[in-house]
């Protein structure tokens, strides 16, 4: 069991980093494989609940509830991971804006000086 809890936690540090760094097509192709794995997977496993038993049993889990635990503490941890780093890219996109309306407020405002 302690095993399964150190390859989840490999497995994590990764996925994280990627989708909290991750910009451009091929990014948001990669996010896109993985959605579509995971509902396959969910659609398996709803579909075949033996399945989970037997991939419990195959990595080391004491029971199949733990497994499935285990994966949407990863999923859910991911999904903050990627929340995060969304956040901060429309944030910095934001702030861009925000400086050239302000530059080009104050270009405004100094010509308008300039004419009287």
């Amino acid at each position: 069991m302690t095993v399964m809890r150190l390859i989840l936690a490999l497995a994590f540090a990764p996925a994280f980093i990627f989708l909290v760094r991750g910009v451009g097509m091929r990014a948001r192709a990669l996010r896109g494989v993985v959605l579509m794995l995971g509902l396959g997977a969910v659609s398996i496993t709803l579909t075949f609940p033996n399945i989970v038993d037997f991939a419990a049993d195959a990595l080391g889990v004491s029971t199949s509830l733990d497994l499935l635990v285990y994966l949407t503490i990863l999923t859910l941890t991911t999904l903050v991971g990627y929340v995060v780093g969304k956040f901060r890219r429309l944030e910095k996109r934001l702030n861009v804006v925000i400086h050239e309306l302000a530059v080009r407020s104050g270009m405004e405002h100094q010509s308008h000086r300039g004419d009287s």
